[in-house]
């Protein structure tokens, strides 16, 4: 009988044969699905070494994008910033170069292998020369592109209406050929002198359709053709409210997608002689690089700049826009209390007033002084001066009367000083200084004052409109600009007697500086002042010359407040409201302004003293306390005969609240 277990062992060798061969079919597969693998292994490295490379790829473009952000916040802050400790025409000097600083920079390196760079286009100019007809400019920053061969043209903050046949481009330079005025472009002006260092701002003439929110035309061939191509800014005929375009359209002349950041209507019904005035407009690219200078990852960014501040209210700066006018509101009833803004300080020469009259009554001098003055304290004079740099302009205006008997012959009794202060600052106990605008007759008994105003202003037995200093304690009251009022009748503000009319206006702008190079008292800070006067009844017919006493009425209580325009070539008969002072003499180291355009022997320049009386200037250099900047003024003998009316305080531009841009690179449109 066999063995089992010899039996087992039998089986299991005679199946060894067939086990080999499934381990031999199992090791094949395991083989070739190794190499499978290995070949989709070979076959996937490249995918994704690509894979690995785009996402590096991706990573530097990322940083070459915040490099060319960096880009435009390093020019935005070395623009805001070239012009701190300056104003007016020093600011925009210092921030319109600084445009072409940073264009004209090699690349910025933020380190070995990364940088930025920018390119910087100002679709304005600034005029260096004349030649015959044509007027040469220079290019802040790069070129823009030349698209219009004619147009119009705003040159310094004067006329919008220059005219050019054509523009020539020679590197930096940009000549206007045949330069004439809009209502003949075939005849044109010779420019005999234009004053360097003004800037020039393209401008259009309307086709005389409206401007709605989709769009505004310009008639073909007017200069629409050097307007940015986007987020461009403008004003209609050079004031009122600004205006921003999304696009330009060249192929329509239309500057499409409009707003008005400044709160300005829409529609507006224009006409064919209408005119759009380009603001500062600037496109800026900044490139970000990143990596070797042989294989770098760049990328472009193009910021489009409406509305460029250079923190400057005038001098060739381009123009700015009137805030709402701030009124001390003296219509009350008798007895009422003197308001808030009406700063009485006690002391000699400070005074004391009532409400009567519904109007400002002065009731007596304080102490021994020969007039009486009360302050106009508003919180926007130090808001203004702040946003200025620490100068500070404005307009202010008041309505006078000096009550008295017109059947009456003049006598001593009725002799007056009347006005307005400014830079009025106090220095102690009795002690103030200003500078006075003021409606003046007196009389030439010096030594006695029997009339109660100053011996030192007696100029002319006429009545005259003054610009004088007051340094109350020093003995030194001295007339600086002088211009009588003897044709026809007074100037319709004094009769035949020398009375002055009952409610007649003063209106005085005064512009803090720095004087410009080549203008008197260059480098120094000054003081430039304008006076203009009205009266509550129309003469004549009123026209675009702003000096001479053809008007209309301006009547007391009139609102909204009647205001000079900012522009002397926007002078028309609508807005002859008043009449420009044009200066008979100067005094006193005042000096008299020679202009090109109808402000010529209208603009006093008061330079700064060692003192540093008559400006803003203090140490330290910050606003004092209790200073009321401006005031009112009154000097006679019948001092109970003086009233005020219709105070207010305007500032000449816009943006922060108190009519002051703030300076700097306003919100782009990127791409």
């Amino acid at each position: 009988m066999q063995n089992p277990i010899n039996k087992k062992t039998t089986r299991a060798t005679a199946s060894l044969p067939l086990l080999r061969r499934e381990q031999g079919s199992v090791l094949l597969v395991i083989i070739i699905v190794l190499i499978i693998c290995s070949a989709l292994g070979a076959a996937m490295l490249p995918l994704t070494t690509t894979a690995n490379r785009s996402m590096v790829h991706t990573n530097l473009y990322q940083t070459a994008h915040y490099l060319a952000e960096s880009g435009y916040r390093y020019a935005a802050s070395k623009f805001l910033h070239a012009g701190d400790g300056l104003s007016g025409t020093a600011s925009a000097d210092a921030r319109d170069t600084m445009i072409t600083t940073l264009d004209a920079a090699p690349p910025f390196q933020v380190d070995t292998n990364s940088s930025f760079e920018l390119y910087i286009t100002a679709y304005y100019f600034n005029s260096v020369s004349v030649s015959g007809s044509n007027l040469v400019t220079n290019i802040y920053g790069s070129p823009p592109p030349i698209t219009s061969q004619a147009g119009y043209l705003l040159i310094g903050d004067t006329n919008y209406k220059n005219h050019y046949n054509s523009i020539t481009v020679t590197g930096n330079t940009v000549q206007f050929n045949t330069i004439a005025d809009w209502t003949n472009p075939a005849s044109p002006v010779a420019l005999s002198s234009t004053p360097g260092n003004e800037r020039v701002f393209p401008a259009c003439k309307s086709d005389g359709t409206a401007l709605t929110n989709a769009s505004v035309a310009c008639a073909a061939d007017t200069g629409i053709g050097i307007f940015p191509p986007k987020n461009g800014s403008f004003k209609i005929n050079n004031t009122g409210h600004v205006y921003s375009y999304r696009k330009l359209d060249s192929a329509s002349n239309q500057l499409q997608g409009i707003s008005s950041p400044s709160g300005g209507p829409l529609p507006v019904t224009l006409t064919a002689n209408d005119f759009l005035v380009m603001q500062r407009c600037i496109t800026l690219t900044s490139t970000g690089s990143i990596g070797s200078a042989a294989d770098p990852v760049t990328h472009g960014i193009t910021y489009y700049l409406a509305n460029v501040s250079t923190g400057a209210s005038s001098g060739g700066s381009g123009p700015t826009e009137a805030a709402p006018p701030v009124d001390i509101n003296l219509d009350a009833p008798n007895g009422s209390p003197l308001p808030d803004t009406l700063d009485t300080k006690t002391g000699s020469g400070w005074g004391n007033f009532e409400i009567a009259d519904n109007a400002l009554h002065v009731t007596n001098i304080a102490g021994n002084a020969k007039g009486s003055t009360v302050g106009i304290d508003v919180d926007f004079f130090e808001d203004a001066w702040l946003a200025e740099n620490k100068f500070l302009s404005y307009d202010i205006q008041a309505k006078m009367k000096v009550a008295h008997d017109p059947n009456v012959a003049f006598s001593e009794d009725d002799f007056y000083l009347t006005g307005i202060c400014v830079r009025l600052n106090t220095l102690g106990t009795g002690t103030m200084k200003y500078i006075g605008v003021s409606f003046i007759k007196t009389n030439d008994e010096s030594g006695s004052h029997k009339d109660n105003i100053h011996d030192n202003l007696y100029l002319s037995d006429y009545p005259m409109i003054m610009i004088w200093k007051e340094e109350h304690g020093n003995n030194a009251e001295l007339p600086l600009a002088y211009f009588i009022l003897d044709n026809p009748a007074g100037q319709h503000v004094v009769d035949a007697k020398g009375y002055l009319k009952d409610w007649s206006t003063l209106v005085v702008r005064v512009e803090e500086k720095i004087a410009p190079a080549g203008t008197t008292f260059a480098g120094q800070r000054v003081n430039d002042i304008r006076v203009y006067y009205a009266d509550t009844d129309a003469h004549g017919t009123s026209n675009d010359v702003p000096d001479d006493d053809f008007r209309k009425a301006y009547q007391r209580n009139q609102n909204p407040r009647l205001w000079p325009v900012d522009d002397i070539g926007d002078w028309t008969a609508d807005t002859d409201n008043s009449t420009l002072v044009k200066w008979d003499g100067v005094a006193n180291g005042a000096a008299l302004l020679a202009t090109l355009d109808n402000e010529n022997g209208a603009i006093v320049r008061i330079a700064d003293d060692a003192g540093h009386t008559f400006n803003t200037v203090w140490d330290p250099n910050v606003w004092p306390t209790g200073r009321p900047e401006a005031g009112l003024h009154a000097f006679g003998n019948t001092i109970t005969n003086f009233y005020f009316e219709d105070v207010a305080v305007r500032f000449p531009s816009s943006g922060s609240g108190v009519g002051v841009m703030t300076p700097g690179f306003q919100t782009p449109i990127q791409e």
